[in-house]
């Protein structure tokens, strides 16, 4: 099957930038873009040969179920991946309604679900999320991460910086950096795009 260009929508910077980092790892993908807004995610679509968009549902000013009926109706031909970080029941119905190809649970998403994904939506047909990770167990474990690592883990997938999650848990900003820092060394990534892609990559979430 021929490598695809793929195209990420998502408010979240940090979690666009780090799914589209995923992506370029699948035996699918040739080169794939991030956007923070659907005018952001249609320019690209624009000025690149885009054949697959993973577009978040809910986002500000014009929201991915928007987008994605715009998508349909200016570009039949384009695959469209619904993205969500809740298994909702109105969201998810509201992705099948705007005509999606297939939909993923955002946070419980790597590099094999990404490669499932894509070559059932690549042949034509619908694909939906599957939320079981078989290994996320076993590296939770390996890892040693506590509650508290969760959490952060888990703010920093949904794009917040340091002071906002230190904000939202109550805690110093220095806190907050050091807990990074012990993740970083932990998971043996580099920096918050490294870490987020390894958290997905993982389904740690």
């Amino acid at each position: 099957m021929e490598k695809v260009n793929a195209l990420v929508v998502d408010d979240a910077k940090l979690f666009a930038e780090s799914f589209a980092h995923l992506l370029t790892g699948s035996m699918y993908i040739s080169k794939a873009w991030e956007a923070i807004s659907a005018d952001q995610g249609i320019s690209i679509i624009r000025k690149h040969r885009i054949q697959v968009a993973f577009i978040d549902a809910r986002m500000p000013v014009i929201d991915g179920i928007q987008l994605i009926l715009r998508l349909r109706k200016d570009y039949p031909k384009l695959f469209l991946i619904g993205m969500t970080g809740y298994n909702e029941a109105s969201t998810l119905a509201d992705l099948n309604h705007a005509g999606v190809h297939g939909i993923l649970l955002k946070h419980h998403t790597g590099i094999q679900e990404i490669n499932q994904c894509l070559q059932t939506v690549l042949k034509g047909k619908y694909y939906s999320n599957s939320t079981v990770s078989l290994s996320r167990t076993d590296i939770r474990s390996t890892l040693n991460l506590t509650p508290r690592d969760f959490d952060i883990l888990r703010l920093l997938c949904e794009g917040l910086a340091t002071k906002e999650i230190a904000a939202s848990l109550g805690l110093q900003q220095s806190s907050i950096e050091d807990h990074r820092k012990r993740l970083l060394h932990k998971t043996g990534t580099k920096n918050s795009t490294e870490l987020i892609a390894y958290v997905l990559r993982n389904g740690l979430l």
